[in-house]
């Protein structure tokens, strides 16, 4: 790089500032971390080449980046002179200190890492850089971000490049001091900021140089994957989380570090395990995009907070082999077999080659996670013209692997076990012996390294699963035996002490109730119960029970095994494990509430009790009630009961639904969990005519059960796995007026203005699109959070799941609570035993298990596992249905159904526009003629648009693109 002196005015616009390189000294200082102290950190080797390119990018040198980072600084030698760095780095001397502020969105002075559209070279060189400016929010235009440059250029790249952020790099208040406002809003840069700026930058990215290399000399990434994945199959990872236990784990890295006195420390050990952890596709995946359906921003449960996930350990064992196996021989092998062998050759090759199947395995997972660097390693085996997912499906139904009904997603080995599929590697380890990986292959567990032996690695889990059915056959046989079960508690996951204390406190926690007055209860579900009493003529009293949890948080609660699934996506997800229903004479949670038909409150701040309680008696819901609410024909006292019991639930529900409405709100009232569109003639418009069916009671009375339960352990400060949704930004730029869209009332620019125009017409779907816009995803937390504890779209103040049994969270916290009113009913037993100087009992409530943030861990990361499974699945299947219609082209039905296909506006970018299918419940990328009479810049979020036309569509790289 040569040198040459640039004088820029003080005046200049950023968007006319582009340069290559600057002069300046190096300050004395750097935000109270002498230089003198730093040069020990930055003159390092930059010879550290590690032979195993798997974590860099392809023909990528961390040598070559430390070369030109170096190069860099030695050009900066004039303009910075005698400048004080003190306070500009904002120092976070522990990883905990930097959560708050982790998921925001970037700032000016926020540091990224992003995709660019072109890269020169392979050169990654410049694909990092300092944000300049503040995201001004526009319904109407697509948002950008101006990046400083480590080459000193700046650029524009949209918000979908970003690929990692580092919100607080560079002090808020420095920034706005260094972008000085105009009256034309113009942010504009002085030489002094431009070089303090890119000074900063490239003294932080030559240090990161030196972290990515240390942490692959010391194969620091491999030896914490290989760790974790001994105890998940399919998980998420949190790079926070990761980040510690890297630190925890290696002496070199903390002294290298030194995050109590270096300000870069934090910033670079995140940036390194992000980057390492990215250009890593063997074992771990990165999510570059999310596409989910915008209804799934109700449902808390379906939205994922990470985009990293861990590849289970077999596979990656499998990919990694074959994938460093030089090119040569694998051709050498192997082309001729594929070029000239027929179907059955190839089944008895496979059937006997190892080798083989790894490389078959290895095409099976490009398929679906199309990794440019397992692509080009392909390119240069396979005998295939172009490389890309499609082609090579097609290869491997030509050799008789793959046929047109095969799932491409389950035999991919990714996400869990295809029963159906005999070439799937990822078969369920059943012994340490299967386990070949590292030098540990062979040695009996008792043999491992202890930092292996103390996390048991996948112990004994073909009797687990054999337990598990046991169990199972026992439930139902326990039914006929009403006599025999009294007494028992099935689970084996229990305590014995603790068994003992709820068999022997029963008749005092729970007293008994004479059979004259005992309640009915009404059996929804497996797992919900409820009843309704009558207190007065407007007031009415609701118990609803669900069953305490069937096991403790212990080591067996992260699910080990493969996911066992097959092509039907409702077989997902299989925990059986945590499989349990509500038995008689066993005891459960229940939840009480008064609701007065005359009193809002009561619905918008009830008076809630909870606590255990035991059943004697419980019936089945009369079914005919859902199809048929006339109760003219009625007869007998007992079926009358149980239609008058539902009648009131589904008005309590109703109720309820009005008063989150009434607040702005969003509404849940079909299947998808959203509105009913009304744009079809043919569509209900009276309330009471809407369809109100058993799905959309259960699902409504899960969300008041989850709101409610969440309520009451706030307010008894109970640890719980909690989620929020904060407003991710308060105003648009822009106004919509109804003279021009008519759709709305009143000036909307806020989540606000969006919100009272859909609780005036909540079954508006455009208003709808764009409240949503205003919102960030769903955040997870445990115990107390700081922020604003609310779950906005549904208006639920509190948000914890209780009632969702898919997900582990659900049973952690349903034990936390369990633990809670245990402990609180043992002190009632204590005192009881007390007065009657009985010393009987001597347990002690407070060792029983409690959910710690090791639990929350687990739960978080094998949640987010089978959620981006089922995500994932959904829309494979929907694609794959759209381009199985096109591919026709006989059907008169699929041409109506494509030709006027419905969607709304979500997000405008550059070079895109990105709506919501109405009818398929999927997002899509529109494609707009620029010269028709809708121009690109005319669009507006929630703007509905007719397309008429399928560009493409390729359910293996998840794209469609309509116009």
């Amino acid at each position: 790089m040569s040198a040459m002196s640039l004088f820029i005015n003080s005046k200049q616009t950023i968007s006319n500032l582009s340069f290559h390189t600057i002069y300046i000294i190096r300050p004395k200082t750097l935000n109270n971390f002498k230089l003198n102290q730093f040069k020990n950190i930055l003159n390092f080797s930059t010879n550290i080449v590690l032979k195993n390119k798997l974590f860099t990018p392809i023909n990528f040198s961390f040598s070559k980046l430390s070369s030109y980072y170096n190069q860099n600084l030695s050009l900066l030698i004039d303009n910075i002179k005698n400048k004080n760095f003190k306070n500009t780095i904002i120092h976070y001397n522990s990883i905990s200190a930097f959560q708050n502020s982790f998921n925001l969105i970037p700032k000016s002075g926020s540091f990224v890492h992003f995709e660019s559209n072109i890269i020169e070279n392979n050169n990654h060189e410049n694909n990092f850089g300092i944000v300049l400016n503040d995201l001004k929010f526009s319904l109407s235009k697509y948002s950008i971000y101006k990046i400083l440059l480590p080459n000193g250029k700046i650029i524009e790249i949209d918000s979908n490049q970003i690929l990692f952020t580092i919100p607080e790099f560079i002090d808020r208040n420095l920034m706005k001091n260094l972008l000085i406002n105009n009256d034309n809003n113009n942010q504009t840069l002085s030489i002094e900021t431009i070089s303090h700026l890119t000074y900063t930058i490239n003294v932080f990215l030559l240090y990161f140089t030196k972290i990515s290399n240390l942490m692959l000399l010391k194969d620091l990434i491999r030896t914490l994957y290989l760790k974790d994945s001994f105890l998940n199959y399919q998980s998420s990872l949190n790079l926070l989380d990761f980040s510690q236990k890297l630190y925890n784990i290696s002496t070199s890295l903390k002294n290298n570090l030194n995050i109590k006195s270096n300000p870069f420390g934090i910033h670079a050990l995140l940036l390194s395990s992000h980057f390492l952890i990215y250009n890593d596709p063997i074992h771990f995946r990165f999510l570059k995009s999310n596409k989910l359906p915008i209804f799934n921003i109700l449902n808390p449960l379906n939205q994922l907070t990470t985009k990293y996930f861990k590849n289970p350990i077999l596979l990656s064992e499998n990919l990694e082999n074959i994938f460093n196996q030089p090119n040569n021989l694998i051709i050498k092998s192997y082309s001729s077999i594929l070029k000239k062998s027929n179907e059955f050759q190839i089944y008895n090759i496979l059937k006997n080659d190892e080798n083989f199947k790894r490389l078959i395995l290895l095409i099976k997972y490009s398929i679906i996670y199309s990794n440019n660097k397992i692509l080009f390693k392909l390119s240069k085996i396979l005998p295939i013209d172009k490389i890309n997912s499609q082609n090579l499906y097609n290869f491997l139904i030509n050799i008789g692997i793959y046929d047109n009904n095969s799932n491409p997603l389950l035999s991919s080995g990714i996400y869990g076990l295809n029963m159906n599929d005999p070439t799937d590697l990822s078969l369920i380890i059943k012994d340490i012996n299967e386990l070949q990986y590292s030098l540990n292959k062979g040695l009996p567990i008792e043999k491992l390294p202890k930092r292996l032996q103390r996390y048991q690695p996948l112990k004994n889990l073909g009797n687990n699963i054999e337990n598990i059915e046991n169990n199972e056959n026992n439930e139902k046989n326990e039914k006929n035996e009403n006599s025999k079960s009294n007494n028992k508690i099935l689970n084996k996951n229990y305590s014995d002490l603790l068994i003992k204390i709820i068999q022997d406190s029963k008749s005092k926690i729970w007293p008994r109730i004479k059979s004259k007055n005992k309640r009915t209860l009404y059996k929804l579900t497996e797992t919900i119960a409820f009843s309704v009493d009558q207190e007065s003529l407007t007031n009415y009293k609701f118990n609803i029970f669900i069953p305490f949890p069937n096991q403790s948080p212990n080591e067996n609660i992260t699910i080990q095994e493969p996911i066992q699934i097959e092509n039907n996506l409702t077989t997902f997800p299989k925990l059986k494990k945590f499989n349990h229903s509500l038995r008689i004479n066993q005891p459960c949670i229940k939840l009480s509430f008064n609701h007065n038909l005359i009193d809002s409150e009561s619905l918008t701040s009830p008076i809630i009790k909870v606590g255990l309680d035991i059943f004697k008696k419980i019936e089945i819901v009369d079914e005919e009630w859902f199809y048929n609410r006339n109760a003219v024909n009625l007869k007998g006292l007992k079926k009358m009961n149980c239609w008058l019991s539902l009648n009131k639930l589904l008005n309590l529900l109703v109720e309820k639904e009005k008063t989150r409405i009434k607040f702005g709100y969003l509404k849940m009232n079909n299947e998808n969990g959203g509105f009913m569109n009304k744009d079809n003639e043919n569509d209900k418009n009276d309330e009471n005519d809407l369809i109100r069916d058993k799905k959309w009671i259960i699902k409504n009375l899960k969300l008041l059960i989850d709101e409610s339960l969440s309520r009451f352990c706030l307010d008894k400060n109970i640890n719980i796995i909690n989620r929020n949704m904060l407003e991710g930004i308060s105003n648009s730029l822009d106004y919509r007026v109804f003279k021009k869209f008519k759709i709305f009332k009143w000036y909307a620019n806020s989540y606000d203005s969006f919100s009272f125009q859909l609780s005036s017409n909540p079954d508006d779907i455009t208003a709808f699109v764009g409240c949503l816009s205003f919102l960030s995803d769903s955040k997870y937390y445990f115990g107390k959070n700081n922020g604003n504890n609310e779950y906005l779209p549904l208006g639920v103040k509190y948000y914890s799941s209780f009632t969702s049994l898919n997900y582990i969270e659900t049973h952690l916290n349903q034990w936390q609570l369990f633990r809670y009113l245990l402990i609180e009913s043992f002190e009632i037993i204590k005192n009881d035993n007390n007065n009657n100087n009985d010393n009987k009992i001597q347990w002690d409530p407070n060792k029983l298990e409690k959910v710690t943030n090791e639990h929350f861990n687990k739960c978080l990361s094998q949640s987010e596992g089978y959620i981006e499974l089922k995500n994932r699945m959904k829309r494979f299947k929907i694609l794959e249905k759209i381009k199985k219609d096109i591919s026709d082209g006989t059907n008169n039905n699929n041409f109506t159904k494509y030709s006027l296909m419905r969607c709304v506006v979500t997000k405008i970018c550059k070079n895109k526009i990105i709506g919501y299918l109405c009818d398929f419940d999927i997002e899509v990328e529109i494609e707009i003629d620029l010269q028709e009479n809708i121009p690109n810049n005319n669009l507006t979020i929630g703007d509905r648009l007719i397309c008429s036309q399928i560009i493409k569509v390729d359910p293996f790289e998840d794209i469609l693109i309509i116009k």
